[in-house]
């Protein structure tokens, strides 16, 4: 188990690097907050409605 949580940890920090997709997200996420919660809103409804 602590294997397999240590290898999530070490993705999320990889994932975290400059240029990288959570890093772009993250970056996104902190400069406009609400037009992100917003994406995320609709993006959860469209999915929920096919």
């Amino acid at each position: 188990m602590k294997d397999a949580v240590d290898r999530v940890g070490d993705a999320v920090e990889a994932g975290r690097r400059a240029g990288m997709p959570v890093d772009a997200v993250s970056r996104v996420a902190r400069v406009t907050p609400l037009a992100s919660l917003l994406i995320a809103f609709l993006s959860g409804v469209a999915y929920a409605r096919y």
